[in-house]
């Protein structure tokens, strides 16, 4: 049996959206994207003065989209969303200084505790070349903007984080091959995966073509 809710997460660049609606047209789920940040351009011009408010931005508007969630009205089908609520709290934790990120945690704290647990995570595992090269072909300005640094924070603080994710089974994917999803042999091979795991972290290295 397919689970009810999947999460697909990984750093900007990892591909989730492909992932999400692959999945989508063999699973007729519903979909949940993350909404446009208006305060995310100002961010790559300067993080250290637009962090808190991209923060607090994500973080209200993904609790008012899991808000239909945990009341169930979205489960008529299955569910697939491309973050998982919890991973806010990890970019908060990159980005803010101290002071902001005490007041963040006191709402984040009001606000985590009504969040539904999805039934499966799927983290699409990149390195900070591979990042850099997704970034640089979709947007190449944005690419020049963000520092490999940050990049380099954010793929370490992905991989501890899940090392440290327990609540629910979590399918960690690789591919060196960019495009891996478009095949349907792929998308079914993730499929299968999904029926199978119960528990822990589960490891899917996809070759290439």
């Amino acid at each position: 049996m397919i689970a009810k809710y999947i999460c697909v997460e990984g750093p900007i660049g990892a591909g989730k959206s492909e992932v999400v609606k692959a999945l989508h047209e063999k699973l007729d789920a519903t979909t949940i994207f993350d909404k446009d940040n208006p305060f995310l351009p100002a961010f790559y011009q300067n993080m250290d003065q637009y962090a808190f408010q991209v923060q607090l931005y994500f973080l209200l508007s993904r609790f008012q989209q899991q808000k239909d969630v945990a009341q169930g009205s979205l489960f008529a089908t299955s569910l697939i969303c491309d973050y998982l609520f919890q991973k806010d709290r990890l970019f908060a934790s990159l980005t803010l200084e101290p002071a902001e990120f005490a007041l963040y945690e006191k709402v984040y704290s009001l606000l985590h505790g009504s969040i539904a647990q999805p039934d499966v995570v799927i983290y699409l595992q990149k390195t900070t070349d591979q990042l850099m090269k997704r970034i640089t072909k979709k947007n190449e300005e944005l690419a020049l903007l963000i520092p490999r640094v940050y990049i380099d924070n954010v793929v370490q603080a992905y991989q501890t984080f899940f090392q440290h994710y327990h609540q629910c089974p979590i399918i960690v994917v690789s591919s060196e091959n960019e495009r891996f999803i478009e095949d349907e042999k792929n998308v079914n091979l993730l499929l299968r995966k999904i029926q199978e795991v119960e528990s822990g972290i589960h490891y899917l290295h996809i070759q290439e073509n």
